[in-house]
């Protein structure tokens, strides 16, 4: 597993276990997508984080419905970015 995958699954982590779902809002990324909450100072130096992560696709959307693996690429991107890390430092493969 690489380095860049541990920070990022406690961060994902850690939001469910603090935040309650009054505080969520979409973006900064993706605005109608990926609802996430922003909480200050959890990674350190923000702004030299790197993130190389895959996600597994496996599953079709429902009818009519956003495919909820898509929302959490998304919130996961979003999340990060509402925390400081430069958009540009993110790379995810959707599988």
């Amino acid at each position: 597993m690489s380095k860049f995958f541990f920070p990022g699954l406690f961060f994902c982590l850690s939001l469910n276990a603090s935040a309650g779902g009054e505080s969520f809002t979409k973006g900064p990324v993706f605005k109608n997508y990926g609802e996430n909450v922003g909480i200050a100072n959890v990674l350190e130096d923000a702004k030299s984080q790197r993130f190389k992560v895959m996600f597994d696709i496996s599953k079709a959307s429902e009818n009519g419905n956003v495919n909820h693996s898509f929302n959490t690429v998304a919130r996961f991107i979003n999340m990060h970015v509402r925390a400081g890390v430069p958009k540009e430092n993110i790379e995810v493969a959707m599988v």
